[in-house]
């Protein structure tokens, strides 16, 4: 395999990293949108832990929900700008503001 035929395979996993990464941002936005407008409860602040299997980096992803369960696993970025690392995190359906964040070392 010749180097130029790798980093051609390297961009374009790159490109697609990157729309994963806006249609995450989007699918987020949405969802935000779909939010009931009569809130159930006090809405819950919470955050779940993770390590990106790229860089195995841990970081911490925030959230505010409106209930508590169900749980699903959503994908979300590594928050490392030079990761394209994707990780699967467990945290409420109903979450909206999510934030995913580096954990210092």
């Amino acid at each position: 395999m010749s180097a130029l035929f790798c980093g051609v395979h390297v961009e374009e996993a790159r490109a697609a990293v990157a729309r994963a990464r806006k249609a995450i941002a989007a699918s987020a936005r949405h969802a935000t949108s779909r939010s009931p407008a009569v809130a159930e409860g006090p809405p819950l602040d919470g955050a779940a832990e993770a390590t990106c299997p790229a860089c195995r980096r841990d970081f911490v992803v925030r959230f505010r929900a409106a209930r508590a369960a169900p749980l699903a696993v959503f994908p979300v970025a590594c928050p490392v700008a030079a990761c394209d690392g994707i990780a699967s995190v467990e945290y409420p359906e109903s979450a909206t503001e999510i934030e995913a964040k580096s954990v210092p070392a």
